[in-house]
């Protein structure tokens, strides 16, 4: 069944803003783990969980004020439900959530593989040749998560600047990735509406000549057809 951009455009673009959003915010954190070694990892979380709740009361009203939930496979009342009720938990066991931080930036570059594996899958089913690097970066992406989480041995001694380089990394390849998606599936919406408009009427040049109106016959008097003039 081939890809139809046109039937997935309001889902696609709630998509593609919630995968800018967590990229920005993944580049936001990352930066600060790297250039701002003065804030600690439990204010980090602080800001995180404040964040997942904004997002999340900002994802419920958009649902009632845009008229989301008259469509199909809109799921932006369900992602900020969840969201505020991660960050209210979060705030509420803040030292525990500060142990697993790490655990937990491996779970948000695991999201962002995901969502970067799927815009590639899109843009291979839209005919795109950047699906070669989106693959790329969703494996690079995944691999990276997967240790993070795991605790790969190898990279234990630095594990806290290797999750901070993945998730900076992985915010920007995840940003470039949705909007070049964004821009192919813009362009296949405005082809496949160019094609199907309808063929437009020729206009009649000005050189050529206007057809001949027709006389109207006037119809034959029955007095002189039955009394012809002697």
């Amino acid at each position: 069944m081939k890809y139809d951009p046109q039937s997935d455009a309001p889902s696609r673009a709630g998509g593609v803003s919630l995968q800018v959003v967590l990229s920005l915010l993944c580049i936001a954190v990352g930066a600060s783990l790297l250039f701002v070694p003065q804030i600690s990892i439990q204010m980090l979380c602080i800001a995180f969980c404040g964040i997942l709740i904004i997002a999340g009361v900002s994802a419920i009203v958009y649902f009632f004020l845009s008229g989301a939930f008259q469509r199909l496979r809109e799921y932006s009342f369900s992602l900020g439900a969840l969201f505020v009720i991660l960050g209210c938990c979060g705030l509420a066991q803040l030292e525990a959530l500060s142990g697993a931080f790490l655990i937990g930036i491996g779970f948000v570059i695991l999201i962002l593989g995901i969502m970067l594996l799927q815009s590639a899958i899109q843009l291979a089913a839209l005919d795109s040749r950047v699906c070669v690097i989106g693959f790329l970066f969703a494996i690079l992406t995944l691999a990276a998560a997967i240790a993070i989480i795991i605790g790969f041995s190898p990279i234990k001694d630095f594990l806290i600047d290797f999750a901070a380089i993945s998730l900076f990394a992985a915010g920007i390849l995840s940003l470039f990735i949705s909007i070049v998606t964004a821009i192919v599936i813009h362009r296949s919406l405005k082809a496949l509406a160019k094609a199907e408009l309808p063929a437009e009427e020729v206009p009649v040049s000005k050189s050529q000549p206007a057809p001949a109106e027709e006389t109207p016959v006037k119809p034959a008097d029955p007095e002189q057809t039955e009394n012809p003039a002697q």
